[in-house]
């Protein structure tokens, strides 16, 4: 069933995709969820093993993993999806 957090993780994932890496706080801004819910979303991801959190300073940045076999399959969708 979809419900919104994964409509959530959807969105970041895709804004990662497309973006490449970003902050926890752009990648907010770019997707539109507010920053609470993106740092709690990118955290599950990573336990997922989709993203890869990276400190940077007093940033952190979000990696998309693209050797994860769901993030392959999410980014080939996307790329078919873009040629219809």
């Amino acid at each position: 069933m979809i419900t919104e957090k994964s409509l959530y993780k959807l969105r970041i994932l895709y804004i990662l995709l497309k973006y490449g890496d970003l902050s926890i706080s752009n990648l907010a801004r770019k997707s539109g969820i507010r920053f609470n819910t993106v740092k709690e979303e990118v955290e599950e991801l990573e336990r997922d093993g989709l993203v890869e959190i990276l400190e940077s300073k007093r940033v952190k940045i979000v990696k998309i993993n693209l050797t994860n076999r769901k993030v392959i399959i999410l980014r080939n969708l996307i790329e078919e999806l873009e040629d219809i």
